[in-house]
């Protein structure tokens, strides 16, 4: 079934202008005061999305829509004001001691060396 519509070119620009309302809403929440994902909290903090979840009561997320698992949604403003960074930031791999020839001075390895 095809459907053929005609707009004037007042009814087009009406459109248009609500089509771009609509998408401005839409990728700037957290301009507007909106909710935002964890991954975009989580961006902003810089931080994992498994940190933000894990302190989503901290960072003020709400839930959103019911269910087994429903999502949670955050104001950018809260999170924010309510994120203490913890002291020194950890590795996720600890730093591996570089051996030393005595003297202080770190050593390279060389593999494939000819022998001398």
């Amino acid at each position: 079934m095809n459907v053929t519509l005609t707009l004037t070119d007042d009814q087009l620009a009406a459109l248009a202008e609500r089509v771009a309302e609509m998408l401005s809403a839409k990728t700037a929440p957290a301009q507007a005061g909106g909710l935002v994902d964890a991954a975009t909290i989580a961006a902003a903090l810089g931080v994992s999305r498994e940190w933000v979840y894990d302190h989503a009561d901290q960072l003020a997320g709400v839930k959103v829509g019911t269910g087994d698992r429903p999502r949670r949604r955050f104001s950018l403003a809260d999170a924010l004001a309510a994120f203490e960074p913890a002291g020194e930031p950890t590795r996720a791999t600890p730093r591996r001691r570089q051996p030393s020839n005595g003297n202080g001075r770190h050593l390279l390895h060389v593999y494939g060396a000819p022998e001398r």
